[in-house]
């Protein structure tokens, strides 16, 4: 009786055994869980056994990235979309308060005192007449001066003037870096770092008082995992 069609069926099994198993310890081993195994890194061919099999488990782990293998454990992905959705939540909360900060900096300017040639000018604190760069004028032109009731201290412009410069700071160091680092699909965070990234984003949401619908800002919980296309192993 011929065996030859079960003992290829057989061997099929095995070799479709094996790279499911390595498959697998690449995605534990990027996840920081211990696989007992030494193992090629994503991104880097295989060992060259010479063997067919070798060569298209390292045409196929060539096409996946980092972040996608660790896309795969669920934990990760659930932490990953969180910080993600809250990311772009800051994103859109940091953009409307710096058009409004931007349209009350321009509304204290237009009520200000303007001197003849122009320019805006505050009265602050001790009296000192000054422009918006914080330069004093001259006594004499400061004592000419007829201020109306309502017009703004040099201190309500400096804090409206900071307000945008922090919340720029904020959108450039903290939601540009978070960005950056979370599209990183060669090296992207770890799950410590995830977790890093999201409370410094929640920390600067509290520090301007960033909300959505009236509600304090938190970490938007979303348990989908990105929807990673991953290449299949041939056999």
């Amino acid at each position: 009786m011929n065996n030859g069609g079960d003992d290829e069926f057989i061997k099929a099994m095995q070799r479709a055994k094996l790279r499911a198993e390595t498959f697998s310890d690449h995605q534990n081993a990027i996840a920081g869980r211990e696989t007992g195994r030494i193992l090629p890194r994503v991104g880097q061919n295989a060992p060259d056994t010479g063997s067919q099999r070798a060569k298209r488990f390292s045409e196929t782990v060539d096409l996946i990235t980092n972040l996608q293998a660790m896309l795969q454990d669920p934990e990760y992905a659930k932490a990953y979309t969180r910080v993600k959705g809250l990311l772009e939540e800051a994103e859109r909360l940091t953009e409307n308060a710096l058009v409004e900060a931007e349209a009350a900096l321009e509304e204290i300017i237009a009520r200000a005192v303007k001197l003849p040639d122009g320019r805006a000018v505050f009265r602050d604190k001790d009296g000192n007449v000054r422009t918006e760069d914080g330069a004093i004028i001259d006594a004499a032109i400061a004592a000419g001066i007829d201020w109306p009731d309502d017009a703004p201290s040099f201190e309500e412009f400096e804090s409206r003037k900071k307000r945008i410069d922090d919340l720029r700071e904020y959108q450039v160091d903290t939601l540009g870096k978070a960005r950056g680092e979370l599209e990183d699909e060669h090296n992207p965070p770890s799950q410590e770092r995830l977790d890093e990234l999201e409370q410094e984003i929640e920390t600067g949401l509290k520090t301007f008082e960033l909300q959505s619908n009236g509600e304090p800002p938190r970490a938007i919980q979303n348990d989908a995992s990105a929807d990673i296309d991953l290449p299949k192993l041939g056999d």
